[in-house]
Parts: structure tokens; C-alpha cells; sequence
């Protein structure tokens, strides 16, 4: 269990715009995992088919929020998951029984 003001510390340092938090924005992070039909990466452009993000909202709605600047300085670890709804559908079926 994390102690009250450690927790309300790491929040804020999560939530804060990442220019606040410079070049430490990725130690309070774990970043952003994406899971999707499918994903595919041409040189630079990443293409991802029906995706959510499952993990990193937090991190997401900081650098959404920060200046425009800001958000194309920052470098966040990401995670792609290719799962087709059948596989997570699977998956729930049987974790519920």
C-alpha cells in the first residue's frame, strides 16, 4: 500500500503537464498500452485498427492537455497489443466462467 502523501504526490506528477515535469515526465509513468484488431508500422507511420487504450490514461490526458510544444517533446513508452475482439472475448469467457 502506498502511503497517502506519496500517492497525491505521484498523482500530481502524472497529471501535471509534462513541461512542468521536463525530463523526468517518463519516471512517473509506466506508459501507454494499446490493444487493437491490428497495427502495422510503414517507416514512421503507424496505423492501429480499433484501438483502446488499456493502460496509461492518466499519462494520455497530461500530455492531451499540455501545450502543443510540450506534448511533441515528450517520449513516452507505448505498447501495442494486436488481440482481435474474438481473442478478448475469449479471454473474458473464461476469467467470468
Amino acid at each position: 500500500m502506498v502511503p497517502e502523501r506519496a500517492e497525491s504526490t505521484l498523482g500530481f506528477g502524472i497529471l501535471s503537464p509534462p513541461i512542468a515535469i521536463g525530463r523526468l515526465f517518463g519516471a512517473y509513468n509506466n506508459g501507454v498500452t494499446f490493444v487493437c484488431d491490428s497495427y502495422s508500422l510503414q517507416g514512421n507511420k503507424l496505423t492501429l485498427t480499433n484501438f483502446s487504450i488499456v493502460n496509461g490514461c492518466q499519462t494520455t490526458v497530461s500530455i492531451a492537455n499540455s501545450s502543443s510544444s510540450a506534448a511533441r517533446r515528450v517520449q513516452v513508452l507505448a505498447r501495442f497489443i494486436a488481440a482481435p475482439e474474438r481473442a478478448i472475448d475469449s479471454i473474458f469467457q473464461r476469467a467470468l466462467g
